[in-house]
């Protein structure tokens, strides 16, 4: 990251930026210089100092060897008083071979004076305000003590102010002939520069790629105008190839913004168009399992279950067509109906039997059997089942448990699938849920996986307004749950089970039916005989408007794709009326496109349903709003 100082320097002019680094390199030369400069020549007084205190030294103990020799404390320290010649010397001690001091003297009594406690023959040291000396004290040759001087840095400190003042000055003149010098020499370099620059922005301003730099100086500045300049002509050459590429790549993006506005349309198309008759055939067919119309023989019970099957594979297959385009879309929408956890958990075990029994897993349900309907998208439901399921299976070794459990908790269900596999660390649970990450990389490799199952389930689960959590103990197994909201729990009522003759909704309301498809409608006039409902039929939003002025219905089920006017228009309208500010409208289509629902409610629809409808849906949907 930039440091704001060398964020500045570089957006700087050029100028600017050669200015300061010759002013820089100058002035850290110039510091250098006088500090090696200054530096020698404190090192040499101090030098001199300490030859002309060692002389000094050496002559006054040769004047106290006698004295020392036979330890007479007077005539040493009339040998050190003769230091007092030396007005920078503030003290001197005279030390026998036992480190005891003999005779000692200083200028100043008053001074405190902190005597070394044993002296160094033939050192010095410098301290912040005296220089330390010690001279061994000879006679015959041979060392018989040690005399110790101390001296005052006055002289040090008054020659160290004296080359300071000289070096400051002599900086400052230097330092200022530089700043007179810089800009001259920075021109010489930047102006080249700045002339191709200026180049570069006419070219840029103008779009002129017949300009030209000057090319001819014979450094690198005059390389890089004669590249530039066979850039221009590459560029002068390329631009009229590039306009046509461009006029191409135009043509083609349009080509496929039209195709895909036609795959949009052909999509929504066709699952109008295929969900329409499938919705009549699943009614009807629906209508004839349950016998409402007279007994059906074995033989023709089992051929309507046959249709009935292979209607649900076609409209199955349907909605994984465009569930993928829907990814494609980034798009993604539930269909949200009351359902059966038992029946989705039952389906769903029987589907993955096989892999329990290629391991000799031992499968156990304790779902409870008073469950409440949940209100879900029943697919996307199966598909969290078999997600965890699958990770089950995975990793739980041949022989293991798996448990599938569903109890009520308030307003909603808790769904658990538990395994005897090898667990997972709390380490891991915190990140078990971020997509990509893997609990055990080297085993999920050999499973093949990429670490996206449990986020995308969470995600599935978080769309039903649920949420989803784990319990985990390492090499004992693992418990995933998650909860999804119960349906019309204030009714309630149990789930029906197919005798939809019993008195579980309102009967007898005026209904107006708006709808186009002949079939459809004869399947939702049959739906709503069930319950005696008087029914009036209108087959475009124009005579929906008509017949609801002339019917008043408690309650309008209205196509959204119809001629002359469809039901969103139509919609609009009747909310404009104030004797239907309030009526229900349900919206019921086939059309599968990421924004219908949106403009169902936009136009004013109360509630919406996708094609095809079945009696366990419609009739909760259609209760909801009659009551």
């Amino acid at each position: 990251m930039l440091t704001p100082f060398t964020a500045k320097f570089r957006n700087m002019a050029i100028t600017r930026k050669i200015q300061s680094v010759i002013l820089f390199a100058s002035l850290v030369t110039l510091l250098v210089s006088y500090a090696a400069f200054v530096g020698y020549e404190l090192s040499t007084y101090q030098q001199k100092l300490v030859n002309e205190l060692s002389v000094i030294g050496d002559i006054v103990g040769q004047n106290s060897a006698a004295a020392l020799s036979f330890g007479d404390d007077v005539t040493a320290l009339e040998s050190l008083k003769t230091l007092n010649l030396s007005k920078h010397i503030t003290a001197a001690g005279l030390y026998d071979m036992d480190r005891n001091i003999l005779a000692r003297y200083q200028r100043n009594r008053d001074e405190l004076i902190s005597w070394p406690e044993v002296p160094d023959a033939g050192e010095f040291r410098l301290g912040p305000s005296r220089l330390h000396l010690f001279r061994p004290v000879v006679l015959d040759r041979e060392q018989i003590g040690t005399l110790y001087i101390q001296n005052d840095i006055i002289a040090i400190k008054n020659a160290l102010y004296q080359t300071l003042g000289i070096v400051c000055a002599v900086m400052a003149a230097s330092f200022g002939l530089i700043m007179l010098i810089a800009p001259k020499l920075a021109v010489l370099i930047t102006g080249p520069i700045l002339y191709l620059t200026e180049t570069v922005q006419k070219v840029r301003g103008r779009q002129d790629f017949a300009l030209r730099a000057d090319a001819s100086r014979q450094d690198e500045i005059g390389s890089l105008a004669t590249s530039f300049n066979d850039m221009l002509q590459r560029i002068q050459q390329q631009e009229e190839a590039l306009r046509l590429a461009q006029q191409e790549l135009r043509q083609s993006l349009d080509h496929a913004i039209e195709a895909n506005r036609h795959k949009s349309k052909f999509l929504s198309t066709m699952s109008h168009e295929l969900r329409t008759p499938l919705n009549a055939i699943l009614g009807f067919t629906e209508l004839m399992k349950n016998q409402f119309h007279g007994d059906l023989n074995e033989k023709q019970m089992a051929h309507v279950i046959q249709i009935d099957a292979s209607g649900q594979h076609l409209l199955d297959l349907i909605n994984d067509l465009l569930d993928t385009a829907q990814i494609d879309a980034g798009t993604m929408s539930l269909e949200l109906a009351p359902c059966s956890f038992r029946e989705i958990q039952d389906a769903t075990l029987a589907m993955l039997e096989t892999q329990f029994k290629n391991k000799s897993l031992e499968v156990d349900s304790q779902s409870s059997s008073v469950l409440p309907p949940i209100m879900a998208d029943e697919r996307k439901i199966k598909q969290i089942l078999i997600n965890l399921l699958s990770n089950a299976i995975k990793f739980t070794p041949e022989n293991g448990r798996i448990d599938v459990s569903a109890v009520s908790e308030g307003e909603t269900v808790r769904i658990s699938v538990s395994d005897t596999g090898e667990g997972v660390s709390n380490e891991q649970q915190k990140l078990i849920f971020s997509e990509f990450h893997q609990v055990a990389k080297a085993r999920e490799e050999i499973l093949h996986g990429v670490g996206l199952g449990l986020p995308l389930t969470k995600r599935l689960v978080e769309l039903h307004g649920g949420t989803m959590g784990m319990e985990s103990v390492v090499n004992r197994g693992s418990t995933f749950w998650f909860t999804i909201p119960t349906a019309a729990s204030e009714t309630d009522r149990p789930e029906p089970e197919g005798d939809y003759t019993e008195e579980l909704y309102p009967t007898g309301r005026r209904i107006l039916l708006v709808e186009d498809n002949q079939a459809n409608l004869e399947l939702m006039t049959e739906m709503l005989a069930i319950y005696d409902h008087r029914v009036a039929v209108a087959r475009n939003g124009q005579e929906a408007i008509d017949k609801a002025q002339e019917f008043d219905p408690d309650l309008i089920l209205m196509d959204v794709r119809m001629p002359v006017m469809d039901g969103l228009e139509a919609t609009q309208r009747l909310r404009t009326i104030p004797a239907f500010h309030h009526t229900p409208i349900l919206g019921l289509t086939a059309d599968t496109e990421s924004d219908l629902v949106q403009r169902c409610y936009d136009a004013g629809m109360t509630a919406h349903m996708l094609k095809p409808v079945t009696l366990d849906s419609f009739f909760p949907f259609l209760n909801q709003h009659l009551k």
